[in-house]
């Protein structure tokens, strides 16, 4: 089907002609799979002839008020709210300590369980995100560095832990910054080596050094 644009129905002998669109989703680094040889490079090069990158909600924290919104929206009403309640300000600044992983889908369910701890309530607080977050064992502290001079739109948030040394922190922050990167240029080392800006052959041993320990961050 994908090859031939053609498939044949079952029981019969002749072909037919696909007419559609296939449109596959992954959360997973597919290019990089080929490279490790677990996934079929015949099968990814016939469908990733046009590919969006989609990041993760952690990497647009820009977009979370208005998805925070949309989502309230969305749910509100069903849940018995004669109209969406209002978000504090700081909900989205509580929002930002978890780095959810499961992305939208794990914060729909967030908010539909804030919704139903709010209900009686003109305003969603902070408070009641609380018990959602607290049982995703979210514990330190959001790293996010607010420069002036740098777009935010491409910011890179980092969950570290309240306990570290300072010296500790830098080493957590090289590694899960360096990670970051891997994943965003879908494992090409290249880019991340010139972003960062070192040799190829500086991040290669980086990468060696870590691979004996520890894993970075996700």
């Amino acid at each position: 089907v994908l090859q031939e644009r053609r498939y044949r129905r079952l029981g019969e002998d002749r072909e037919r002609p696909v007419r559609c669109r296939f449109i596959f989703a992954t959360n997973r680094n597919l290019a990089a799979m080929v490279d490790r040889r677990e996934f079929r490079p015949d099968l990814y090069y016939r469908i990733a002839l046009f590919r969006i990158h989609l990041p993760p909600l952690r990497e647009r924290w820009h977009e979370l008020p208005e998805i925070l919104k949309t989502l309230v929206r969305r749910h509100a009403r069903r849940l018995g709210y004669e109209r969406p309640p209002r978000i504090h300000p700081q909900v989205v600044t509580r929002l930002r300590t978890y780095d959810w992983p499961g992305n939208i889908r794990e914060l729909e369910a967030a908010v539909q369980i804030a919704l139903l701890e709010a209900r009686g309530n003109s305003t969603l607080q902070p408070s009641h995100f609380h018990a959602y977050l607290r049982d995703q064992g979210v514990s330190g502290a959001c790293l996010m560095v607010q420069e002036p001079r740098l777009n935010l739109h491409n910011a890179v948030v980092i969950r570290i832990p309240a306990d570290l040394s300072l010296d500790e922190v830098r080493r957590y922050t090289e590694r899960a910054y360096t990670h970051a990167l891997l994943v965003r240029f879908q494992g090409n080392r290249t880019l991340t080596a010139r972003t960062l800006g070192i040799g190829r052959s500086t991040l290669y041993k980086m990468l060696k050094r870590w691979s004996r320990g520890q894993r970075p961050p996700a």
